[in-house]
């Protein structure tokens, strides 16, 4: 016992455990997903625990058209486009601060300086529905495309005492599966999703 007492005072390590931030509300830009265009979208926190947090969020976006002949050109996906809002509930789970976590895997130095700006990571796991209405030259008919989603969630805030919330930016990264015509479709284009934004 004595053995494992005495590192311990001479090599202090600094132990976070949790996430903590007062933000409630934001709002996020995305790319790829469901539309394979862009959207902007507002989110909200709800159930803020030590370890998680529920979001759901609503946004309007641009849902991008496929040419109706194969490899003919279709700029900006103008032809059978279309305008999507997205509603999504997702699930947060704080994993951890992976970024001082691997940095300190690099530190040699007996002392564990605790970082200036702590970065909080989330597994995100979800699902919602896009009312998609296109555009009237469009081969597509207007309908709603349930989705589920799965991804990874950092932010970094920034403490602001003379307000009543903090300032924080996260971006998220993952996938948006959707199921149509009794299929479920995982392509890149229409899968994959990307999204900065920022809380208050």
């Amino acid at each position: 016992m004595r053995k494992l007492f005495i590192p311990l005072i001479f090599c202090p390590i600094a132990v976070f455990s949790q996430w903590n931030s007062r933000y409630t509300q934001g709002y996020f830009v995305e790319l790829g997903g469901f539309s394979k265009g862009a959207g902007i979208n507002y989110h909200r926190m709800f159930y803020p625990t030590k370890k998680s947090f529920v979001s759901g969020s609503i946004g309007l976006s641009y849902v991008w058209g496929a040419s109706s002949i194969p490899n003919e050109p279709n700029p900006f996906g103008y032809e059978n486009s279309g305008l999507g809002i997205p509603v999504t509930l997702t699930y947060n789970y704080f994993i951890g601060h992976i970024d001082h976590e691997i940095a300190e895997l690099f530190n040699t130095s007996c002392y564990k300086r605790p970082p200036k700006v702590l970065i909080d990571w989330f597994a995100e796991a979800g699902a919602g529905a896009v009312p998609a209405f296109y555009n009237r030259n469009s081969n597509e008919q207007n309908r709603v495309v349930p989705h589920g989603y799965l991804g990874i969630r950092t932010q970094v805030k920034k403490v602001r005492p003379y307000k009543e919330n903090d300032l924080v930016l996260f971006a998220r990264m993952g996938v948006s599966p959707f199921y149509y015509r009794q299929n479920l479709h995982m392509s890149s284009l229409g899968s994959v999703s990307f999204s900065l934004g920022w809380g208050f």
